[in-house]
């Protein structure tokens, strides 16, 4: 299988500006996986993150497993 490697750059984190609205994790994690669902919909996955990004990574883990083939 051939995967494709993709970035993110969280809102608040990088050059991504931060927005007011987003007020928690909970906000934070829908938007990475509303990222995915626009950039790879319907194709599984590999997850790996750091520190902030492995909690995320989690959070993914528990909403879309079906979808995660390794963390």
């Amino acid at each position: 299988m051939q995967y494709k490697r993709i970035y993110i750059d969280l809102p608040g984190m990088g050059k991504t500006k931060a927005e007011d609205w987003i007020i928690n994790s909970d906000v934070m994690l829908d938007i990475v996986i509303d990222f995915i669902e626009k950039i790879i919909s319907n194709e599984s996955f590999l997850l790996a993150g750091e520190s902030y990004g492995g909690y995320l990574s989690r959070g993914i883990v528990y909403k879309i497993a079906n979808r995660v083939n390794g963390l």
